[in-house]
């Protein structure tokens, strides 16, 4: 067994909090990170979906890569705003005690390997799976993530694969390829949830309220990058290269509820 892994992290954390008047407050939050390793998950177990098992375990340099959870930027910003309305009255029930809430969050993609041999072994390992995958050679000067965009089919593509090749042969063996691992990354995330909340006191310690709440409430679809446990498209020699097949949020959901404090 071997026994060598590294990771190194570097990040840059703010938060600016503010409270305003007539019942307005807010928060924006930010963060930086940097984070390179060697590997990120174990070859069983839990992983993530974007890890592969490194095709040459005694070749630290090929290794090294950005983290499975390497998001660069996140960005989350929230507000509050308590509407003012009559405090006492019959009318308080019906125009006092709104409450408006929102969450907006974005970040940047995270990292993928294109990989060469999808179920072949390219680098003579005698395995066959993500052991003896190869990284795939990077055409220069190609642009292999231009962004998300449709093929001749219509499907969706992470990255070109016209941009990669195999590794050139060399006597007795194959070079790895030049991509490297995780040095691409996928499509960023942004949502945004919306909640109306309507606040009916009765006493001093007894109030009910009525909770809408909106996740996603625009139904803005946020692509995954090609994931090689689900998927199989990192591969940039199978047909299915590079086409992105699922979403990193789930489509807009509505829940309704009563909560009773006392």
């Amino acid at each position: 067994m071997l026994f060598d892994g590294e990771s190194t992290y570097h990040g840059f954390q703010t938060q600016l909090k503010k409270t305003m008047n007539h019942g307005l407050q807010g928060q924006a939050s930010y963060t930086y990170g940097n984070c390179k390793d060697t590997s990120s998950a174990p070859v069983t177990g839990d992983t993530y979906t974007n890890s592969i098992a490194v095709p040459l375990l005694l070749s630290k340099s090929y290794r090294i890569g950005a983290c499975d959870f390497d998001v660069r930027h996140i960005f989350v910003g929230t507000f509050i705003w308590d509407l003012p309305g009559p405090k006492s009255g019959i009318s308080s029930y019906v125009l006092g005690g709104w409450e408006l809430g929102t969450i907006l969050t974005a970040t940047s993609g995270s990292p993928f390997t294109v990989t060469f041999g999808g179920g072949g072994d390219p680098l003579n390992t005698g395995y066959n799976g993500d052991f003896s995958m190869d990284y795939a050679q990077l055409v220069a000067g190609c642009d292999a993530t231009p962004g998300v965009k449709s093929d001749s089919t219509g499907h969706l593509l992470a990255f070109n694969p016209a941009c990669f090749t195999a590794a050139p042969a060399v006597p007795g063996g194959v070079l790895v390829g030049n991509s490297g691992r995780n040095r691409f990354y996928g499509p960023g995330l942004k949502t945004v949830d919306f909640s109306a909340f309507k606040n009916f006191r009765f006493r001093e310690r007894l109030k009910l309220q009525f909770r809408s709440e909106f996740f996603n409430v625009f139904n803005h679809p946020s692509f995954a990058a090609p994931n090689f446990l689900n998927d199989a498209n990192n591969s940039f020699d199978q047909p299915n290269a590079g086409q992105i097949s699922s979403t990193s949020t789930k489509p807009r959901q509505i829940q309704l509820g009563l909560k009773l404090v006392w």
